[in-house]
């Protein structure tokens, strides 16, 4: 199985460490399932400011599902998002369900 991008499409690597990959995969599922592209904060990375755009950041969540450590990320975003929402704005209920739809589709 290969992790790599489709062709002309640049894409930061996948990292080891499940807390960075996390984070990174946060930055591109608000990419990809956000009706408005995210702003990178103004200390942004390089690999954070790749993956707010949409197609970069679709090819990385398409590479990243065939990663080993997609089951320990995945496993991860579906803990925080089944803690308790209560109380949370439609907008942060929407980027909790696009995470949990993610997770479930990869661990599938």
């Amino acid at each position: 199985m290969s992790n790599k991008p489709p062709p002309n499409i640049a894409i930061p690597p996948h990292c080891e460490n499940p807390d960075d990959e996390v984070a990174r995969v946060k930055i591109a599922i608000s990419a990809v399932f956000s009706h408005t592209p995210p702003q990178p904060p103004p200390n942004a990375t390089e690999i954070e400011i790749l993956l707010s755009r949409r197609v970069p950041a679709d090819a990385y969540l398409t590479s990243f599902q065939r990663c080993p450590i997609a089951w320990i990320v995945c496993d991860r975003l579906l803990i925080e998002s089944g803690e308790d929402s209560s109380g949370t704005s439609a907008a942060a209920q929407a980027e909790t369900a696009s995470r949990r739809f993610f997770a479930a589709q990869t661990l599938m």
